[in-house]
């Protein structure tokens, strides 16, 4: 099952940002998230989509659901109150620990079930992490490996389907001093491995990511560059992500609104 870079990418942010580095610093999911302040509810979207994505907290700082709903064309993030209907809804169940022990989806529904395994050393942690699909849609679970460092930050992950070796998927993070990611390197591939590079902004945002080769030749068309709006908290509202595909210019704005207690 091999899955391009950019899959990789968002998938692992995903996973880093919101499971591993509360449970190694003490960390709450807002600042594992990378959010400043007490954040209550966030929605987010792009503006060419017509999915609204909803992000609720507790008053200590932990996830309680994600839920995505269906809008019209003509509405605004401001008319986000008035949700044509609910497509699904994350909810997070914790261990004795408070940690993420599973994730339920489907609003009752049948849907994805996800289940957490933690292994902890002196200097890294690893989450394992199960994807059962519905009954019907694929023949097999969906495994992702996540491994982390002393300091919270994710440095390998590996995802395989059907515990077939074949379809193994290996990434390596890379980070500077300040902690920002700098690099996804691609190991084991069995094609030609990419990595990508980025430059980061003083928030720790990515506002640039170049893809390379294994051998260092830049790619055509995969050089991208963002820009970001802060509120008074440094939480970015306004996402601007500009790249190129088979020589076509393309521009998406990622929209936030955020409510704090």
């Amino acid at each position: 099952m091999k899955k391009g870079i950019y899959q990789i990418i968002i998938l692992s942010f995903c996973i880093s940002k919101t499971f591993a580095q509360n449970y190694i610093n003490g960390k709450t999911d807002w600042e594992s998230w990378g959010l400043r302040g007490h954040v209550s509810e966030m929605t987010e979207y792009i503006d060419t989509d017509l999915v609204v994505t909803d992000y609720k907290f507790t008053g200590e700082g932990k996830i309680q659901t994600i839920s995505v709903y269906k809008r019209r064309k003509t509405r605004s993030l401001k008319d986000s109150s008035k949700k044509e209907f609910t497509s699904t809804t994350t909810k997070f169940m914790r261990d004795i620990d408070d940690r993420i022990a599973s994730e339920i989806d489907g609003d009752g529904m049948p849907g994805f079930i996800k289940t957490y395994r933690y292994e902890k050393t002196n200097d890294s942690l690893k989450i394992i992490i199960v994807s059962n699909p519905p009954s019907g849609s694929i023949d097999c679970p969906i495994k992702d490996i996540c491994t982390y460092n002393s300091q919270g930050q994710l440095i390998k992950l590996t995802m395989f389907a059907c515990d077939t070796i074949a379809e193994n998927y290996h990434a390596i993070y890379s980070y500077d001093q300040n902690g920002h990611l700098v690099e996804i390197r691609e190991t084991d591939c069995p094609t030609s491995c990419l990595i990508v590079k980025f430059v980061n902004d003083i928030e720790g945002n990515p506002i640039s990511s170049q893809t390379y080769s294994q051998n260092g030749q830049l790619q055509e068309g995969m050089n991208d560059t963002t820009s970001y709006v802060y509120d008074s908290n440094k939480n970015w509202i306004l996402k601007i992500w500009n790249y190129k595909r088979r020589g076509k210019p393309i521009t998406k704005k990622y929209q936030r609104k955020i409510i704090y207690y």
